[in-house]
């Protein structure tokens, strides 16, 4: 299917075919390029633990940490409840891959 006839036997509302997968992949291909993200979280959290007591702040909540929450897995490492929310399923769905677990540390929402 060309670009120039992908609409002729389709309405533009129904969209194109299989986007949100094609979005998943490039966007975890170029996740994967990205170097590793714990030094710079690492780094956050020190600068943070200035500001408040990050002992007594145990929960932890990371909006649209996409398909490869790297920033999520380093958190639970670091001994953190957190909790991520994507708003694209096929995000989500590929983020409780990456992460895992059994128990759904990753879920849908909107804002």
């Amino acid at each position: 299917m060309t670009h120039k006839n992908l609409y002729t036997d389709r309405k533009l509302a129904q969209g194109y075919p299989e986007l949100q997968k094609l979005s998943v992949d490039w966007f975890s291909a170029r996740i994967e390029k990205r170097p590793d993200d714990r030094p710079r979280i690492e780094k956050l959290f020190q600068y943070l633990g200035r500001l408040v007591n990050l002992d007594s702040a145990n929960n932890i909540l990371v909006l649209g940490c996409g398909p490869r929450p790297q920033p999520l897995k380093i958190l639970l490492e670091m001994g953190y409840n957190a909790h991520g929310v994507e708003p694209d399923t096929l995000f989500v769905q590929a983020a409780q891959e990456y992460l895992g677990s059994t128990e759904s540390r990753h879920s849908r929402g909107y804002t």
